[in-house]
């Protein structure tokens, strides 16, 4: 799936003076899936599947991340019980830099994630609980570097949580 845009001004009213301009097309998502599952034994994980592109990608319920991403996302279940596994990087251009302030970013952000999440499905009456694990690791550039401060943000974030409903009827 792809995006395009084009937008059109009146006469003298655009900020750069291109009254009309067509934006270049970019990829939304575009990903190949494959079901591993028939690979393995009848005593490995009931499902397997393997998904490379751009895709969107989500740890919980979404709060420490969500995203969509060029990576890998592999998920494999056996019973009630589900693991996912992936990693993945930025569309670079595409996203901006939060830290507007490091030099010669241009706006661009690259950073890599990979992580991994265990969840279970409904095995209480309130809910699906999970445990994720997500690291983050900065790729940007700064040009040129600034020996008084570095911009480099990794981070690491462990947590668990559920998904469904507080109160029961």
């Amino acid at each position: 799936r792809g995006k395009a845009s084009y937008t059109d001004y009146n006469k003298g009213q655009s900020f750069d003076g291109n009254d009309n301009s067509f934006e270049k097309g970019v990829l939304d998502r575009g990903f190949i899936s494959l079901d591993l599952s028939t690979w393995f034994s009848a005593d490995a994980p009931r499902e397997m599947t393997l998904k490379l592109g751009r895709q969107y990608f989500e740890v919980g319920s979404g709060l420490v991340m969500a995203d969509t991403m060029d990576g890998g996302l592999l998920e494999a279940s056996q019973g009630d019980t589900d693991l996912t596994a992936f990693g993945a990087i930025t569309r670079g251009r595409e996203v901006a830099d939060l830290d507007a302030s490091r030099p010669g970013g241009e706006g661009a952000s690259y950073r890599a994630f990979s992580g991994l999440q265990l969840s279970w499905q409904e095995p209480v009456s309130w809910g699906s609980p999970f445990l994720y694990v997500v690291i983050q690791r900065d790729r940007n550039r700064e040009s040129p570097n600034d020996i008084n401060q570095d911009y480099t943000y990794d981070s690491e974030y462990m947590g668990g949580g559920a998904e469904g409903n507080i109160f029961v009827d």
